[in-house]
C-alpha cells in the first residue's frame, strides 16, 4: 500500500511545482500578441455575394473544458466497479484531481482537445466536399474571452492545424464564455479576432440571418445592471409599447422580404435541458416576459428557423402556432456538441415539467429530438426549400460522420 501513497505524494509535489509556471491571465489580446493573430473573419457580412442555392455549417459549443469539472466532480466517475475494486484507480483519479485543479487556478483548460479537433476536422471536410459558402459558430468557441492565451489556442487550432478560418468567412455568434459584456477585455477581444458586430444580417438570396447577441438579455455574469439589461432588450430586440421607436430586431424582420428568415443566437428561449432556467433568473424576473416577447415576435414577423448554443448537445424542438388562420412552424436547434464535453440528458420528469411550463405560457411547444452527441449542422437553401440536415460526427474509422436528422422547411 506504501508504493500508493508514495504516487499520490509525488502527484502533490508535482502539482504544487505547476503553480509556479505561467498562467492564462486577464488581458488584451492586441496588447499580447502581433496584428498577425487578429483579423479572422476575411469577408464582412455584408459584402457576402452569393447565388442559390446557397450551403453554410452550423456549430457551437466547441470551447476547451476544465479536466476537474467534467472528471473528478462528476459523481459518475465514483460510482464505477472499476473504483470500488482497483484502490489504485483511486490514487491515480485524485493525483489526475489535484493536476487537473491547478490548471484551473491558473485559468488553463485541460480537456475536450481530442473531441473539439474531431469536429473541426469533420466540419472542414464538409466544407470542401460540399463547397459551403461560410460558417456560423453559435457561441462558446472559447473558454474565456478575456484571456489572450485562449483566443491564441483557438486561432491556432483553426488557423495553424486545420486552416477553415483562413479559408472560408467564419461568423462568431457571441457566447457567454466570449464575455462581450465585459468592456475591459472580453468586448475590446471579441472584436480584435473577429472584427464582427454584436448584431447584424446577412443577406443571402433566398433568405437573411439575423446574428444576435443574446448575452445581453442572459447576463450569467451579472456584468450589467437590470436596468441597463431593460433598455438594451428595447434597442436590440423588443421595444415595449410605450416605446417610440422599434427595437432592432423588429424593424430588420419587418424590412425583410426574403422568403426564409433565421436566427442566430446563443442562449436559446426553448430548451429542455441544464440551460432552461437561463430564462427564470432569481435575480432579474422581467426575463420570462423577455423571452414571452421574443418568440412572440418569431412568430408574428415568420420566422421559420433559430439556430442556438449553449447546451452542450444536440436538441430539436418545434413551435407549432397559427397565423392568419394559416397554420405555421418555428424550428429551434441547438447546436451544442462542438467538442466541449457532452452533457446529460434531461429524464423525462423534467421534460415533462418544461412542457406544461411552455404551454402554460401559451406556447405549443413540441420536443423532436435530444440527443448527446458531437455534431454540427449543414444547411442548403434552394428556392422555395430550406433543409438542415445533422451529422453525428462519431470518430469512428468505418463512418466517422452519420445523418442523425433532416429537417425542411418549405414555402
Amino acid at each position: 500500500m506504501n508504493i500508493y501513497f508514495i504516487k499520490l505524494k509525488f502527484c502533490v509535489i508535482f502539482s504544487i511545482l505547476l503553480i509556479g509556471l505561467h498562467c492564462a491571465p486577464k488581458g488584451l489580446v492586441t496588447a499580447e500578441y502581433d496584428s498577425g493573430v487578429c483579423g479572422v473573419v476575411k469577408t464582412a457580412p455584408d459584402s457576402l455575394q452569393l447565388n442559390s442555392p446557397c450551403k453554410f455549417m452550423v456549430y457551437g459549443n466547441s470551447r476547451p473544458a476544465y479536466r476537474i469539472n467534467e472528471r473528478l466532480m462528476r459523481t459518475s466517475i465514483w460510482r464505477t466497479w472499476r473504483m470500488l475494486l482497483f484502490p489504485f484507480y483511486q490514487f491515480y483519479v485524485l493525483g489526475d484531481g489535484i493536476i487537473s485543479g491547478i490548471n484551473q487556478m491558473r485559468r488553463i483548460p485541460d480537456d475536450g482537445q481530442r473531441e473539439r479537433r474531431m469536429v473541426r476536422d469533420a466540419i472542414y471536410d464538409a466544407v470542401r466536399a460540399e463547397n459551403a459558402d461560410f460558417v456560423i459558430h453559435t457561441g462558446n468557441s472559447i473558454e474565456d474571452g478575456r484571456r489572450p492565451m485562449h483566443l491564441a489556442n483557438f486561432l491556432a487550432e483553426n488557423t495553424i492545424e486545420k486552416p477553415i478560418l483562413n479559408e472560408i468567412p467564419f461568423f462568431q455568434v457571441a457566447g457567454q464564455h466570449e464575455w462581450t459584456n465585459d468592456s475591459a477585455y472580453g468586448l475590446p477581444n471579441f472584436l480584435a479576432i473577429f472584427q464582427q458586430r454584436l448584431f447584424y444580417k446577412i443577406d443571402l438570396s433566398e433568405a437573411a440571418i439575423f446574428i444576435l447577441n443574446s448575452d445581453m438579455i442572459v447576463d450569467a455574469a451579472g456584468l450589467l445592471n437590470n436596468q441597463l439589461q431593460d433598455s438594451l432588450f428595447n434597442h436590440w430586440f423588443v421595444s415595449e409599447v410605450y416605446h417610440r421607436d422599434s427595437g432592432w430586431l423588429e424593424k430588420e424582420l419587418a424590412a425583410c422580404d426574403k422568403p426564409f428568415k433565421i436566427i442566430c443566437m446563443h442562449h436559446s428561449p426553448v430548451s429542455f435541458n441544464r440551460q432552461h432556467d437561463d430564462w427564470s433568473h432569481p435575480g432579474d424576473t422581467a426575463l420570462p416576459e423577455k423571452r414571452r416577447r421574443l418568440l412572440n415576435l418569431f412568430q408574428e414577423q415568420g420566422v421559420q428557423l433559430v439556430f442556438c448554443g449553449n447546451e452542450r448537445l444536440f436538441e430539436h424542438t418545434m413551435l407549432r402556432y397559427t397565423m392568419n388562420d394559416s397554420p405555421k412552424a418555428l424550428h429551434i436547434v441547438i447546436s451544442g456538441g462542438g467538442g466541449v464535453p457532452l452533457g446529460e440528458l434531461t429524464d423525462i420528469k423534467t421534460r415533462v415539467k418544461y412542457l406544461a411550463e411552455y404551454h402554460e405560457d401559451g406556447f405549443n411547444v413540441e420536443l423532436m429530438r435530444q440527443q448527446k452527441i458531437y455534431h454540427y449542422c449543414a444547411v442548403e437553401i434552394a428556392g422555395d426549400r430550406m433543409t438542415v440536415k445533422v451529422f453525428e460526427v462519431t470518430g469512428e474509422h468505418e463512418q466517422p460522420v452519420r445523418l442523425t436528422e433532416t429537417i425542411t422547411v418549405s414555402q
